[in-house]
This record gives structure tokens, sequence and C-alpha cells, in this order.
């Protein structure tokens, strides 16, 4: 079988829960609007889709991106991220699994491994970029 010339992993959400923040975010949103606040399981399904998904479930003005509101919110959320943030359950035993993949794809493709960190806007990845930092330094992966 042929060696892999290029191999990616996508992991931006799925190591941090951030839905307490973001609920949280909304509600100082709404109180600010004077509106009545929501409670977080009428938001959790919708953390998934980033500000619009959130905002679906109490706005029906179709809220602009860069408008406002949007804004608004993403500074309150800034604000009071990392607060509430968690691991997902089992993301500690992840990170271990992905310590030692790591280590192997280092031994494996030697100066031919990077970790690229994207940034896309979302305050969220904030939350595990540094994973991918200290994985770098740790294990001596460039980082583009």
């Amino acid at each position: 079988m042929e060696s892999p010339s290029l191999l990616l992993f996508d992991l931006d959400g799925t190591l941090v829960d951030t839905a307490p923040e973001m609920h949280r975010a909304l509600n100082i949103l709404l109180r600010e609007q004077g509106m009545n606040s929501v409670e977080y399981n009428e938001v959790r399904p919708f953390v998934s889709h980033g500000v619009m998904g959130v905002f679906s479930v109490v706005f029906n003005d179709e809220p602009k991106i860069n408008g406002d509101r949007y804004n608004r919110y993403l500074s309150l959320y800034e604000q009071i991220l990392g607060s509430d943030a968690a691991l997902f359950d089992g993301m500690n035993m992840v990170i271990k699994q992905l310590e030692e993949i790591v280590s192997k794809l280092r031994e494996t493709f030697l100066d031919n491994f990077y970790f690229e960190i994207q940034r896309h806007g979302d305050v969220g990845e904030k939350n595990i970029e540094n994973i991918f930092i200290n994985l770098s330094d740790k294990f001596e992966v460039p980082l583009i």
C-alpha cells in the first residue's frame, strides 16, 4: 500500500463545548434588548450552526452577519469565552490518543509533517488552538 502524501484532520469545534457560553451571551443580549431570556435546552440544539443558528431561536427579523446585533453578540461572547467552556466528555482521552498519533505521524513523515491552524473568525476556535500549539512544541511539528 502506498503511503499517503497528505493527511488532514479537521478538529475545530469537536473538543470543547462552548454552548453554555453561547447561551449566556445570548441571554445578556436579550436582556439588553428588553427581551425575555431563553432556557439552555432551547439553544443547545442550535449552537453547532453558530451565531445565526443561536439567533434563529429568538429572532424572526433575519439578523445580518456583521450587523449591530451580530457584532454585539460576538463582543459579549468573547468577553465570557473560557468562563464555562469545558472539554466534551472523553476528550482528555482523545487528546492523549492524539499525542500518540502525532508522535507516530512525525516519525513517519519526518520533515513533511505540519499543523495548519486556520482562523475563520469564530471566537470559539481559540479554545482548541492552544492544544495544537502545545502539540507542535512538544513534537517539534511546524505550524503553518
